[in-house]
């Protein structure tokens, strides 16, 4: 059985509701369907609860009238699924393990824990899930069992998920011998899994041409059956051994192309790590703006999901120092409070994940650790300890703050030397990539030209409409020549042409800087001076209060 990967959802009424949606489904036309039907029907009509919940009650009636205990599983697992209560899942497989343990069966009970390991392993409780799997494994009567070789392939996986892909591998291999010497196996969803999982584990250890080949073969199969859930799975794995080969423009193409099997498959931990990937490529190829667009998709699928990820640390890292840049305080907080909710669930698990690891399965035989308490530090250590960090942090603050100042010092200098230049250059080469008439755009980059040497721009009341206006065409026509042919926004644009004129006037005016902050900022055209502070920071990467500052210090 394929335990099937979908997000549970939330009903409070559901069994007190079912008596009225009886009408829905006609239980003559269910008992028409096979199992493979129903399963079909079931995921079709999930967005309706109650409709779902009738379907999984009939897949059991069936499964009981058949005396099928595996489809019998699925039914209840279905039931679990749309109630989110993993009550009628797990309590099935565990009253099988329990009347099974006592028969010499060469299936049951191991295969009772098979399914409760892989359920939990797949909603992310990994010790209970390995605890599972080592029932599976101790219940084996044979040693040709199919069952010990699926267990051989989850121990594999949750080898690699702790990082030890070398003892994965050998793992893999023993299930993957099995399966070659049995025809019709390779097409059971356990085997598409292993392969997949071998490609992963040799890409891992940059064993790139092992990798590929595992990746082909599970990509081959795929297309030879129709299997489009392992189709996009094998071609994410070719973007992933892209990205790990650091062919980064390729990953992006064949990571994208693996996106809509992937929501398809609403596998929001794979998507999510995908998106991951792509981010970092594009930051890799120099496209910060692409890169910010898949890390904020990475936050949405966190924000509806809530599975906590490795990288989700890396992710809100970006976003935390790119919205401090931009001066953007509410999203930097915002961001910084995931990371710390993120870091600290990570941390507690990554604990708990390896510690089971190392004890249940690399040593069995593993004495149980002595518990060694540490007097406590006495006063004098602790102060020790406390005046040390101090000075430590001390030191740290005033070597940044030199940094800093020093950083600041070089920006004024190079501002400074500066040629004075309050005209914008027009990128003429560019292509007219927007369709604008070429009269049209002649005619406003003429205008353009007369709107800076005329310093129109310090008009407070300039605004997109109001130039399109003054030049007698429309603002879209206005918006688009600016970012092709000057590079920027029209608010940068306007912004960085008052930061020049203000720069200029400051270096050779000396009653100009004795305006404040405020009067310097209302003088061109600025609103406030917080909003002028922001531009000239942005532009400079000083505040206009350390220019102003340096210019009189050294009677510029």
């Amino acid at each position: 059985m394929k335990i099937k990967k979908l997000k549970f959802f939330t009903l409070l009424f559901l069994f007190t509701a079912n008596i009225n949606c009886q009408n829905k489904i006609k239980t003559d036309t269910l008992s028409k369907l096979s199992f493979n039907e129903l399963a079909t029907k079931f995921y079709a009509a999930k967005k309706d609860s109650l409709k779902a919940v009738l379907i999984a009650e009939f897949y059991i009636r069936k499964a009981k009238q058949e005396n099928d205990t595996i489809e019998l599983g699925e039914g209840y697992y279905f039931l679990s699924d749309i109630t989110k209560d993993a009550k009628y899942y797990l309590n099935y497989w565990n009253e099988i393990s329990d009347i099974t343990k006592n028969l010499k069966n060469k299936i049951y009970p191991s295969l009772s824990f098979l399914m409760i390991g892989d359920y939990y392993y797949q909603f992310g409780d990994k010790s209970k899930a390995l605890k599972n799997y080592f029932n599976a494994n101790n219940y084996f009567n044979s040693v040709t069992d199919s069952v010990k070789y699926i267990v051989y392939n989850r121990f594999g996986m949750l080898k690699s998920s702790s990082g030890d892909y070398n003892s994965a591998i050998k793992y893999y291999n023993k299930s993957f011998n099995y399966y070659n010497n049995i025809n019709d196996a390779i097409y059971s969803s356990d085997y598409y899994s292993l392969v997949f999982n071998l490609a992963v584990a040799y890409s891992s250890i940059q064993k790139y041409d092992s990798a590929y080949y595992f990746n082909s073969q599970l990509l081959n199969k795929s297309k030879q059956t129709g299997n489009i859930v392992y189709l996009g799975y094998s071609l994410n794995n070719k973007g992933i051994i892209e990205y790990k080969r650091r062919n980064y423009k390729q990953a992006i193409i064949d990571l994208k192309e693996s996106v809509p099997y992937l929501l398809k498959d609403i596998n929001f931990r794979v998507l999510s790590s995908t998106y991951h990937k792509i981010a970092f490529s594009n930051i890799k190829t120099n496209n910060q703006k692409k890169a910010l667009n898949y890390y904020l998709k990475i936050d949405s699928i966190f924000t509806i999901d809530n599975n906590y990820l490795q990288h989700h640390r890396n992710t809100y890292k970006f976003l935390i120092s790119y919205y401090k840049e931009e001066n953007n305080l509410n999203n930097e907080l915002k961001f910084i409070n995931k990371y710390i909710k993120v870091d600290s669930q990570l941390s507690k698990r990554e604990r708990k994940i390896s510690r089971d690891l190392t004890n249940k399965l690399d040593i069995p035989n593993l004495m149980a650790e002595k518990k060694l308490i540490e007097n406590k530090l006495s006063r004098n250590k602790k102060w020790l300890v406390f005046i040390i960090s101090l000075s430590i942090l001390l030191l740290v603050f005033l070597i940044y703050q030199i940094k800093k100042r020093n950083l600041y010092k070089e920006r004024f200098h190079k501002l400074y030397e500066k040629k004075s230049s309050l005209v914008q250059p027009i990128i003429t080469k560019k292509e007219n990539t927007n369709n604008i008439p070429l009269k049209t755009l002649n005619h406003i980059l003429k205008s353009l030209d007369k709107f800076e040497s005329n310093k129109d721009f310090l008009s407070p009341k300039t605004s997109l409409t109001s130039l399109a206006s003054k030049f007698k065409t429309n603002s879209k026509y206005v918006s688009q020549i600016i970012n092709q042919n000057k590079n920027q926004s029209f608010n940068n644009y306007i912004n960085s042409l008052r930061v020049n004129y203000a720069i200029e006037m400051l270096k050779n005016n000396s009653q100009f800087r004795k305006y404040n902050i405020k009067g310097i900022a209302t003088e061109i055209g600025f609103n406030n001076s917080e909003s002028f502070s922001k531009a000239f920071y942005k532009n400079t990467g000083i505040k206009p209060s350390y220019f102003i500052k340096k210019l009189d210090k050294n009677n510029f």
